[in-house]
């Protein structure tokens, strides 16, 4: 996004005669503007999913899940970085793909729901995503 500026003149004197030369710069760059918390969150999904992809849990887990996260597949429950890490590792071969369905957001929680095919099978996620400081991160997913 562009907005006009005002233009300058140059004076150019020599012995003999002064030239004036106008120069008008139509746009110049626009400052983005702040993001939602949708947006951000959207953009902090992208980067996950990219760790995912490279099985870096460990950077994984501190960028994106709160000390205490929770994952709950099915029946089993995993707390914390550590058992979401054997969870993830145990889960790293499998080729997820994940759709988007709804986002909703609410003061400082945000929820994601996602379809997605998980080793052949479907599968519905429900990701919550909270404002921590200035960051926001995972604090629950809940896979069904």
């Amino acid at each position: 996004v562009y907005k006009a500026i005002d233009s300058v003149q140059l004076y150019i004197v020599n012995r003999k005669q002064t030239s004036a030369l106008q120069y008008t710069s139509l746009f110049e760059p626009q400052r983005p503007t702040m993001s939602t918390p949708i947006q951000i969150v959207e953009e902090k999904n992208k980067q996950l999913h990219s760790l995912w992809e490279s099985q870096q849990f460990d950077e994984l887990l501190s960028t994106g899940y709160t000390p205490d996260a929770s994952i709950t597949d099915g029946k089993a429950t995993y707390k914390g970085h550590d058992e979401l890490k054997q969870a993830f590792e145990k889960l790293r071969c499998l080729d997820l793909q994940l759709i988007a369905m709804d986002t909703i957001a609410s003061g400082d929680s945000i929820k994601q729901i996602s379809t997605c095919q998980r080793g052949g099978a479907a599968a519905t996620c429900t990701v919550t995503w909270n404002k921590v400081g200035a960051d926001w991160k995972i604090t629950n997913e809940h896979w069904t």
